[in-house]
């Protein structure tokens, strides 16, 4: 089985970072489903989505949902709620349960933004990096993110430890650049790469920690997102599955030599794709709330993989029915206003809107 190259320091006197586990030794999901042909005219009827690995700690197999996509001449409006199996019907919603005393993220969340590919002109205030970043740095003070703290841990004596409110932004984000505008990618390490994989984006990470851009940080959410004009055709997570025509986004973990986790997540940019199928990670394809098509398609993207991060993240919480998570039980649905058209946002961040979709609050069902 190939390894992963041990990453030189950008210094001698920093010690090497490297991955420890082969792309053959990480475990996978389960064999994903078939992806149902694509009609021009049919809404989809549930979206891409957004399940994580097997963590190291705990072995189970999970087979992600797939859709239908749709079509790029659709009506620029919001699209009507997605039908869900009966299971998932407002009667007989399947609820999130805690298992096994395991670990959630309780602690004070750091979110790193990684833009890889050519953002040194998305600065404006409408720009991608601008947007990104101030959604990161405002997040954790949303009554969306409260939702997210009514997940705790347990120990053995049945004392509960709620997530935390506390969400910081502690740098802006750093950009991995091409050579130019679609062409290869270059990491810290100088290793180019002409399309994208799960391998890629950790060496990337690591990377960043060798050369002293990001830092290593367990209570850290590293949030990957790049350019729709580099291919992602395959993830070692769902063998043969790539981005836009099975996912969305996807969380994961890994192990540096010295035994920390590091917690991370992916997503596209929608503005940069060539695909036809650019509708199946977009809820709205024109008219968004921020007028930037991609940061606002990705906004929900981020918020659904932050939120499993910090209470799925080693397998803690999830439905006893498939195994979904607490953002996979509420995808693509925006509430009232916003699957009906009305609106085209539903959150407000300090001033500034978004459109993200509803979370599962346990006990209750889907809330914003």
């Amino acid at each position: 089985a190939s390894t992963f190259p041990t990453l030189s320091p950008s210094k001698s006197t920093k010690p090497t970072i490297a991955l420890t586990q082969s792309p053959s030794q990480r475990p996978t999901s389960g064999t994903p489903t078939t992806r149902p042909s694509k009609s021009p005219s049919a809404q989809p009827t549930n979206k891409l989505s957004t399940e994580k690995p097997n963590p190291p700690t705990k072995s189970s197999t999970k087979s992600p949902t797939r859709l239908p996509s749709r079509s790029p001449t659709t009506p620029p409006k919001i699209s009507q709620p997605p039908s869900v199996k009966p299971s998932m019907s407002p009667t007989n919603p399947p609820d999130i349960v805690y298992h096994d005393n395991l670990p959630i993220m309780t602690g004070p969340i750091n979110l790193y933004n990684i833009y890889m590919g050519d953002y040194h002109n998305e600065l404006s205030p409408t720009g991608t990096r601008t947007l990104m970043d101030y959604f990161a740095t405002n997040l954790g003070n949303s009554s969306w993110y409260d939702t997210v703290t009514k997940y705790y841990q347990m120990d053995s004596n049945g004392t509960k430890t709620y997530a935390s409110h506390v969400v910081n932004f502690p740098q802006s984000g750093v950009n991995i650049y091409p050579a130019a505008r679609g062409s290869a990618i270059k990491l810290d390490n100088g290793q180019t790469y002409s399309e994208l994989s799960d391998d890629i984006i950790q060496s990337a990470i690591v990377s960043l920690f060798n050369s002293g851009r990001l830092p290593v940080d367990t209570s850290g959410i590293y949030a990957v997102m790049f350019r729709g004009d580099f291919a992602y055709p395959n993830s070692n997570k769902l063998p043969g599955s790539g981005w836009l025509s099975d996912w969305c986004g996807f969380h994961q973990n890994f192990a540096l030599t010295d035994g920390r986790l590091i917690k991370y997540f992916v997503a596209g940019d929608l503005n940069f794709a060539t695909s036809s199928e650019l509708g199946t990670c977009a809820q709205l394809l024109s008219q968004t709330a921020n007028g930037n098509f991609g940061a606002d398609a990705m906004a929900s993207v981020y918020a659904h993989e932050v939120a499993e991060l910090v209470t799925d993240y080693n397998q803690a919480w999830s439905s006893n029915v498939d195994s979904k998570e607490n953002g996979d039980l509420c995808q693509w649905k925006f509430g009232d206003d916003a699957d009906n058209g009305l609106k085209n946002w539903n959150v407000n961040l300090n001033g500034r809107h978004f459109l993200l979709q509803e979370m599962y609050l346990p006990g209750v069902g889907c809330v914003l």
